[in-house]
């Protein structure tokens, strides 16, 4: 009748466009992928809470399964319904191989009765549904199972800084081929945390003692650092932009250019330090940890935002990590074409545990902020390595 229009953008451009509407009604891929994950977040909900007239509905669906569910649903379901619970306080579930989810501000009709009058009123002519089914899903058993279930998980919130149910999704999917993760009870990697963080921050803590005595093992350490916080601070700033409703695929190429650009900068600007040593040594590693402290507290107030934002950060902090390698090589009394092999096999290997850890365990327990935090951790070191060297190389 003219009254629909088709509009192809992103869901969260969109909505900030100001438009408001008394239903939206999201049919989104399941949170399988980080860009995915983004449309389930507590930002998104409050987005949408935010162009909802008053008693409108959002409303989408999110795979389950009939009768049981396993740890995974369970978990990813929980985090989901309490991040839109802190945007739309109101949030019913309908559990079945696929859960429809129906979120508001005010109270949502549960009652079978006032919404089949509705229906009949209306003269509504459903294919699927009709009073009778209307009836049948508000009152079943597995509606009232599947909210004491819930109401008994104390799942933390998806957010863009933390992205928690694109883990769960995983190991949803990872339970396919190994089952008995389906019925791993809690969220062990969440519990464990902070034993494994005060252990590496131990490791990390003896790693430098002992490395502080020998030029080799220090040079090596300084290498792996590069090759870490390099990857790192990579891994926060994309997954960040894309987290905050940018194009990814769009803008991948130029991110990781403007990346390799800094890199290519600041080892350039190093390639030839001047002579120096004692305190002007420590410029570069303290400048380091003052990066990754700013990069945490940035990310913390929801920036970087945008194109122009992210790539300041990328080019600084690929000039930073090249810098540091640079610096590696040049304070090293190393020689020899196994040294260089030596050096550049450990940057590398630092990057790719950057890319493993941070990705796949920092990001989704620690969230990106914390993630930026750790790296203040691994600069801290760096500043205690180069302190170490009497023949330190000064900038």
């Amino acid at each position: 009748d003219g009254d629909a229009r088709t509009i192809t953008a992103d869901p969260r451009a969109l909505l900030s466009q100001g438009e408001r509407y008394d239903l939206i009604l999201a049919a989104l891929p399941e949170p399988s992928s980080l860009r995915n994950n983004r449309t389930y977040t507590r930002e998104f909900f409050a987005a949408c809470a935010g162009a909802l007239e008053p008693g409108g509905i959002l409303a989408f669906r999110l795979p389950g399964a009939e009768n049981l569910w396993s740890e995974p649903v369970a978990w990813r379901a929980a985090s989901i319904r309490r991040s839109a619970a802190e945007a739309l306080p109101h949030v019913l579930i309908l559990p079945g191989a696929v859960n429809v989810v129906l979120c508001s501000r005010e109270p949502l009709t549960r009652d079978p009765a006032v919404l089949s009058a509705r229906f009949r009123e209306r003269g509504l002519q459903g294919r699927l549904v009709d009073p009778a089914y209307l009836e049948y899903l508000l009152t079943n058993d597995r509606l009232a199972a599947s909210e004491s279930r819930l109401a008994e998980i104390d799942a933390p919130p998806n957010t863009d800084d933390r992205p928690v149910c694109f883990r769960y999704t995983s190991a949803l999917w990872l339970s396919r081929f190994y089952p008995a993760l389906g019925y791993v009870t809690g969220d062990p990697l969440a519990a464990s945390f902070p034993a494994v963080a005060a252990l590496v921050v131990a490791f990390l803590l003896l790693a430098t003692l002992v490395a502080r005595r020998r030029t080799r093992r220090r040079t090596l350490m300084l290498a792996g650092a590069a090759g870490w916080l390099g990857m790192a601070w990579e891994t926060v700033l994309i997954v960040h932009y894309q987290a905050g409703g940018s194009s990814l695929y769009r803008d991948l190429g130029l991110l990781l250019t403007l990346f390799m650009g800094g890199m290519a900068l600041g080892a350039s600007i190093h390639a030839r330090p001047a002579a120096g040593a004692g305190r002007r040594a420590l410029i570069l590693p303290a400048t380091l940890a003052v990066f990754a402290a700013g990069l945490a507290l940035s990310l913390g107030r929801g920036r970087p935002g945008g194109l122009a934002g992210t790539a300041v950060w990328l080019v600084a902090g690929g000039a930073l990590a090249a810098a540091l390698f640079v610096r590696a090589s040049s304070g090293s009394a190393l020689a020899g074409r196994a040294s260089v092999a030596a050096i550049y096999g450990v940057d590398l290997l630092g990057g790719c545990l950057g890319a493993l850890l941070v990705g796949l365990y920092l990001a989704p327990l620690a969230g990106l902020t914390g993630t930026a935090a750790a790296t203040v951790l691994v600069a801290a070191a760096a500043v205690a390595l180069v302190g170490s060297d009497e023949h330190g190389v000064g900038l």
